[in-house]
Order: C-alpha cells, then sequence, then structure tokens
C-alpha cells in the first residue's frame, strides 16, 4: 500500500468524501501521551486512513476524525501500540549493547597487531576471528 507524504494536497483524491483528510490529526494526542503521527498514514485512497500498529484501515469517509478515535480508544489498539513501544526500547538497547561488545572486540584485534585490522583479518586470523571481523564489518 503507498502511503501519501506528509503535507500532500488530497483535494483532488478526496472531492467526493463527506469529510476530508487532515493532516492536524496526527498531531493527535492519546491519553497515554503518544502522537497519532506514530500509527496512522494516509494512504492513496479517498477517505481511508492506516494504523500501521493494527494493520487495519480505518474508514473516516462518513464520520470523520470520530472514527480515528474511535480506532485509538480500542482495547486491541492500544495493546498493540504498547507492544510496539516496549519492543522498540527493547531493541535499541540490545542494539547498544552488541555494537558496543563489537567495537571492544576491534579494538582488542586491533591491539594485537601493528597491522591495519583490515589486512590482518585476510591475512592469518583464525575463523573464529574471521567470523568476528565480518560481525563487525556489517555493523560498521
Amino acid at each position: 500500500m503507498k502511503y501519501l507524504p506528509l503535507g500532500y494536497n488530497t483535494k483532488d483524491l478526496e472531492k467526493h468524501v463527506k469529510n476530508k483528510w487532515r493532516w492536524e490529526w496526527l498531531n493527535e494526542v492519546e491519553a497515554d501521551g503518544g502522537k497519532w503521527g506514530q500509527w496512522l498514514k494516509k494512504p492513496e485512497i479517498s477517505g481511508v486512513g492506516f494504523c500501521e500498529a493494527c494493520g487495519r484501515t480505518i474508514n473516516y469517509q462518513s464520520s470523520g476524525k470520530k472514527a480515528l478515535r474511535i480506532h485509538a480508544d480500542d482495547a486491541n489498539h492500544k495493546k498493540k501500540v504498547r507492544t510496539i513501544k516496549t519492543n522498540q526500547v527493547f531493541i535499541k538497547t540490545e542494539k547498544a549493547k552488541r555494537i558496543s561488545k563489537l567495537v571492544k572486540l576491534k579494538n582488542r584485534l586491533m591491539a594485537k597487531s601493528n597491522k591495519p585490522l583490515k589486512r590482518r583479518a585476510e591475512d592469518s586470523l583464525t575463523s573464529q576471528r574471521k567470523k568476528q571481523w565480518k560481525r563487525i564489518k556489517v555493523v560498521i
């Protein structure tokens, strides 16, 4: 599904719809403090919004912002948004830990040799160290 870029003029797209799309809706704040813009996207379909958290289309053409508010207050939607938020925090911290480990490993390998690490890895490192070097190259 293709989404419209932020601020796109939807006048022509939604000329037959009772309630038109408003980009201000993305700034609405939920009870938990999150903005609708974190999960709400506007596809190239008139009268429809898309919730990325739930994977659902939301038909707002007849009731407008009220339909989006009802969806935002839905228990399943709140649960999915909460899950996404906690998983993002977990992923960020795990990624930071992994990167710091790889940087320490790189520094340790460089300290063992006067040659640059890349040449050393290509020449005479054990297979285990070669695998570690490949992981470092992927991250960096």
